[in-house]
């Protein structure tokens, strides 16, 4: 699908609903053992399974996010990555994050993240289409910015990672946002 199709869906409805995803649960986070890491734990074939998904397959299939028990995993991973990458983001997108950090905490109001948000937007206004990576990180900021409610957790998450992934930022840091707060292992390539 081209980027501009998902990319104007996303800006003119809010949501974009691609065809639905099968759902299938084949490893929950694993506790660490003493003495041994979460990685040190998975069987070879888990860990060459994990090895050429795409990331949005491997989070879906690791949780239910129909769940809304899954709702704020699914959040805390976003603006988890967002840290690990802040450096790489634009002056306006950091500052973001650390309000998205805040509405986690619940230390922001509703009302304080959808300000940032637009603030965010009227950055990019007139841009909103572009594939510039500015742009895009942008964008992967205001998602983590909206809340994970029932309306549309896939679609957030979808668009976190497609924006993510067409900005150029870290797949290595994404990878490791997912074992923080999945316990999952995920492998670009």
């Amino acid at each position: 699908m081209p980027t501009t199709s998902i990319a104007k869906q996303w800006e003119t409805c809010g949501a974009f609903h691609p065809r639905p995803r099968k759902r299938r649960r084949f490893m929950r986070p694993i506790p660490a053992r003493s003495g041994q890491s979460a990685i040190d734990q998975l069987s070879f074939t888990q860990k060459v399974s994990m090895s050429h998904r795409d990331p949005f397959d491997v989070i879906s299939s690791t949780v239910d996010l129909d769940d809304p028990v899954e709702h704020g995993d699914a959040q805390r991973f976003m603006v988890n990555a967002l840290a690990r990458v802040i450096e790489c983001l634009p002056v306006t997108a950091q500052s973001s994050v650390l309000a998205a950090k805040r509405y986690l905490e619940g230390a922001a109001t509703d009302s304080e993240a959808l300000a940032v948000r637009v603030r965010l937007w009227e950055t990019i206004r007139g841009r909103d289409m572009s594939d510039d990576p500015e742009v895009l990180r942008i964008r992967t900021t205001i998602c983590a910015l909206h809340g994970m409610d029932a309306e549309a957790p896939y679609d957030k998450l979808e668009y976190f990672l497609f924006f993510w992934e067409r900005s150029g930022l870290s797949m290595v840091e994404l990878a490791g946002a997912m074992f923080d707060t999945y316990g999952v292992v995920y492998h670009d390539g």
